[in-house]
């Protein structure tokens, strides 16, 4: 039985649906149950536990292994220590019961040097650090930095929504794309990529921290371009200045450094095949919801 905190959300419902493929529903579901409960129809699970009453309702069930993604995802407006503390304490019971770890981490940690740059980047770091050194005491534990992520069941999350859905939402809405006046670069994964490397270390419990992405940088305008092809449109981005207000804390490129173990063999979208996917079938076409 694998316990899925965050299981409504962006990421946790897409495994959800991957594990339903293969005819696994012994599932328990962490979350609230706010705008994502659409992420959950037509998926098979056992029960839904408020994360306020998790510890107490996890001992009814026998969990083989524990996937964390649930998390406050703001990069803005949130005390580190939120992420950090339920994180340590779902981990502390996994150790304490010897069940294999999974949990999110985030590209966010590396900043723009090689440090975070805000409270969200921190708090994943400092979680990090709390793992790593469970992790060499032999404790089943796996971190998975999370670098820009996209794709379907990401509707509610707002101004938290990857590029390219915001940028798909504004183009439909106003015709044209808007961009900051500076050079930006990501590395951009598809949320279908994501779940894949998660059911990975489902099934074989490795420990370590890995970082999650393609290992190479694409231009936002090249993604903001994608989306443009993806509709049928002609290309059309006005440029406005940056924020001051977001200026020192926002993260200009990102690339993940990929140590996958030998025996990791999850194939990758191409990105740009990825955003046509997520753009025809889900934005456009009927399916929306994965």
């Amino acid at each position: 039985m694998i316990l899925i905190t965050g299981g409504a959300g962006f990421i946790g419902s897409c495994l959800v649906k991957r594990l339903n493929k293969e005819g696994n529903y012994d599932i328990i579901i962490c979350d609230f149950m706010e705008k994502q409960w659409k992420n959950l129809l037509h998926k098979k699970f056992i029960d839904i536990i408020n994360p306020l009453h998790l510890l107490s309702e996890i001992k009814k069930y026998s969990i083989d292994c524990i996937v964390h993604l649930g998390a406050n995802s703001s990069t803005l407006s949130y005390n580190a220590t939120t992420n950090y503390d339920f994180s340590k304490m779902i981990c502390d019971y996994a150790v304490e019961h010897k069940i294999p770890f999974i949990y999110a981490s985030s590209g966010a940690v590396y900043g723009n040097t090689g440090a975070p740059l805000n409270n969200y980047g921190y708090g994943k770091y400092l979680f990090d650090i709390y793992a790593n050194r469970l992790i060499q005491e032999n404790d089943k534990i796996v971190g998975l930095r999370f670098f820009n992520v996209f794709g379907p069941n990401e509707y509610h999350k707002g101004n938290m929504a990857s590029l390219v859905y915001q940028k798909f939402v504004e183009i439909e809405s106003v015709g044209y794309a808007t961009l900051f006046n500076v050079d930006v670069e990501r590395d951009f994964i598809y949320v279908k990529d994501v779940v894949e490397v998660i059911t990975y270390f489902i099934e074989n419990p490795i420990s370590g921290i890995y970082d999650v992405g393609h290992g190479k940088a694409i231009p936002v305008i090249d993604m903001i371009e994608y989306v443009f092809m993806s509709m049928g449109l002609d290309t059309r981005i006005c440029y406005d200045p940056i924020p001051d207000t977001i200026k020192e804390q926002y993260q200009y490129y990102t690339q993940a450094k990929l140590k996958f173990p030998k025996s990791f063999n999850v194939v990758f979208w191409d990105v740009k095949s990825a955003v046509n996917d997520y753009v025809t079938n889900y934005l456009i076409g009927g399916l929306k919801y994965e």
